[in-house]
C-alpha cells in the first residue's frame, strides 16, 4: 500500500504549524517571539488575553495557533491607553491653593477609576458580540446547508 506525502506530514506541518522536536516528541512553536514583545503587550493586553481566553477560546485558540495574539493584545493595549488618557483629560482644571491640589487629585482618581470600567466594559462587551456575531453566522450556513 502506498502513502502519498500529506499522510506522512504532522498535523502540524498540514496546517502550516511549525514545531520542534525533543526527544520523540513534537512540539508546536506557537508565536514564538522574545521577551521585549510579551512585556510589551501591557496591562490592557493582558487583560484583553485573558477575556479573550475566558469568554471566546475559540478565538484565542486560533489567534495563538495563527501567532498573532500578542499582536491583536498590543493593538487593544492601543486602543485602551488613547481611551484612558482621552477619559482622564477631559477638563482642564486650574489650581488654586492646596485644597484645589486634594480635589484635583480625587477628581484624577475617579477619572481613572471610571476609565478603567469603560474599558472593562468595552473589551469583554467586544469580545462576547463578536463571538454572538460568529454563532448567528455559522447557524445560518447550518440551516442554509
Amino acid at each position: 500500500m502506498n502513502t502519498t506525502e500529506t499522510d506522512e506530514m504532522t498535523f502540524f506541518e498540514r496546517n502550516g504549524i511549525r514545531y520542534e522536536q525533543r526527544g520523540d516528541f513534537l512540539y508546536p512553536v506557537l508565536g514564538a517571539c522574545d521577551n521585549a514583545t510579551i512585556t510589551g503587550v501591557g496591562k490592557y493586553g493582558t487583560l484583553w488575553m485573558t477575556w479573550l481566553f475566558e469568554l471566546d477560546r475559540r478565538l484565542h485558540r486560533k489567534y495563538l495557533l495563527e501567532g498573532t495574539l500578542i499582536e491583536k493584545a498590543m493593538e487593544f493595549q492601543e486602543y485602551a491607553c488613547e481611551l484612558e488618557n482621552e477619559i482622564i483629560n477631559t477638563t482642564g482644571i486650574s489650581l488654586g491653593s492646596t485644597d484645589d491640589y486634594l480635589s484635583v487629585l480625587v477628581q484624577q482618581r475617579q477619572k481613572w477609576e471610571v476609565a478603567q470600567e469603560i474599558i472593562t466594559h468595552d473589551g469583554r462587551v467586544a469580545i462576547m458580540k463578536n463571538k454572538e456575531l460568529r454563532e448567528k453566522e455559522i447557524k445560518k450556513r447550518l440551516e442554509e446547508a
